[in-house]
């Protein structure tokens, strides 16, 4: 459950329902809720799909059910919702519906596997920044709300999207090892569709167990199966997923420290790196010492191509080049000439403004829809284990540990799925994008007047702590 949205997953279809939520049941709410469903459904073909491509994306309809379905399905899950959420419910009966992302066969239909499917949701939230968009000159977006958020509920995540975003490879394994660490609502594991740890940590023991499991190798020639922790194998596969090109019939390699998911604390402080679409420097602060000394400039080594899921987030959260308060100014001259905000929507959702007077301007509120769309997207990653075959061995012998193209190997009955290989096994992946919904161009001033709570609540602990 988020803030806008309920979601259910029904497990003997294979599919999960995604109902809107709401402070009441008014006709004039469910009739906005009515019309975002058809608007996100316009979004995704006119505008989401050009710019991640159909390859991220997962298809949904529109869902309808009873008033009498809803009432139960409200009632039977009242007991187990969290209660910061219970302010809002659902009240309209319809939904969007798409398939279950945490199941095997959803990524996987027909795959011959061995062993449980692990699926992870990862929100990596924004990667680049504009110096104007952002409130304090060293601290990302993200890391600058860490600061409100540990004075509100004094929790504080060590996590910093840039050094995910950073194409290198020791940057964004500390990211990932972040985000295991202090989960919060950016990162969920699932083993074979359930849920494995909490917010605070993934450190649980169903977890633990799961993945250590999940991660043990059998070789028949000894006496004992050899096993990896299975936090860190998670990491390497989860780190070269996003740092590799994702395209059919490849197989990529991962190379597991076992120390990545250990790291103390204090050395998976975030970089906290200003990264500009034409700049290549990046400039460390660290989060947990306030007041302390800037880390010294490192360089960002590594581009992101758009076949890399990463990549293509990053060009689209690059479109908007304009602040929120350029945002704001533009949606007010549009509003002054005449139009409404449900007619700026209609205008942009329908693509169909090619020959308006007001073109630019909706172009520029477009991208920045665009922007702050893949600014909180989430990313579904997949994994299971390709079960053995007897010609692997042959298949593979002398081929480079590095990336790997275009495999010869085009005749197995799993397709044309990707693969990594780690620690002498296959692990088939899989890649989708989620949470695409546009962010309602009214919301803007609410934004910035959020910006501003978490420079305050900076400068307060910063106070306090000299």
């Amino acid at each position: 459950e988020g803030n806008a949205n309920l979601v259910i997953a029904i497990k003997e279809e294979n599919v999960i329902i995604r109902l809107p939520k709401s402070e009441n049941s008014s006709d004039i709410e469910n009739l906005n809720l009515e019309v975002k469903l058809q608007n996100m459904m316009l979004y995704t073909e006119r505008i989401l799909k050009p710019a991640f491509g159909d390859k991220f994306l997962v298809p949904h309809s529109l869902l309808s059910i009873s008033s009498h379905q809803l009432q139960c399905l409200r009632e039977g899950i009242r007991g187990v919702r969290p209660a910061k959420r219970l302010h809002k419910d659902v009240y309209l009966p319809r939904g969007l519906m798409m398939p279950d992302l945490t199941s095997a066969i959803t990524h996987f239909p027909g795959a011959d596997l061995s062993g449980g499917c692990i699926s992870v949701e990862l929100k990596p939230k924004a990667g680049i920044i504009l110096p104007s968009n952002c409130p304090h000159p060293e601290l990302c977006n993200f890391c600058l709300k860490q600061h409100y958020k540990y004075s509100a509920e004094h929790e504080r995540s060590p996590y910093c999207p840039l050094d995910l975003f950073s194409g290198d490879m020791s940057r964004v394994k500390k990211a990932i090892a972040a985000l295991m660490h202090s989960p919060q609502n950016n990162l969920r594991i699932f083993g074979d569709g359930k849920l494995l740890h909490d917010e605070s940590t993934t450190r649980t023991q169903h977890c633990d167990n799961f993945l250590n499991l999940w991660t043990t190798i059998h070789q028949p020639d000894c006496k004992d199966s050899w096993r990896t922790d299975g936090q860190s194998g998670l990491v390497s596969l989860l780190a070269t997923a996003l740092t590799a090109p994702y395209l059919p019939n490849s197989l990529h390699n991962a190379d597991v420290d076992s120390r990545t998911s250990n790291v103390e604390k204090k050395k998976l402080r975030p970089s906290c790196s200003r990264i500009s679409k034409n700049s290549t420097s990046s400039c460390d602060k660290s989060l947990t010492e306030i007041g302390a000394k800037k880390r010294k400039c490192t360089k960002k080594e590594e581009k992101l191509e758009s076949d890399f899921v990463l990549g293509r987030i990053l060009d689209v959260q690059s479109i908007n080049s304009h602040s929120d308060h350029d945002i704001k100014g533009v949606l007010q001259d549009l509003m002054n000439e005449g139009l409404s905000e449900a007619e700026i929507n209609n205008l942009i959702f329908h693509h169909c403004y090619q020959t308006s007077p007001h073109k630019e301007k909706l172009d520029r509120l477009r991208d920045y829809m665009l922007h702050t769309t893949a600014q909180d997207l989430s990313i579904f990653i997949a994994f299971a284990k390709e079960k053995a075959r007897e010609n692997r061995s042959a298949d593979t012998t002398g081929l480079p540990t590095k990336t790997r193209e275009n495999m010869s190997d085009r005749n197995c009955e799993n397709g044309d799925l990707s693969r990594i290989e780690m620690n002498g096994e296959v692990y088939l992946f899989s890649i989708k994008i989620v949470d695409l919904d546009p962010k309602p161009l009214s919301s803007i001033q609410k934004k910035i007047d959020k910006k501003q709570k978490w420079l305050e609540a900076y400068n307060n602990q910063t106070k306090n702590d000299s």
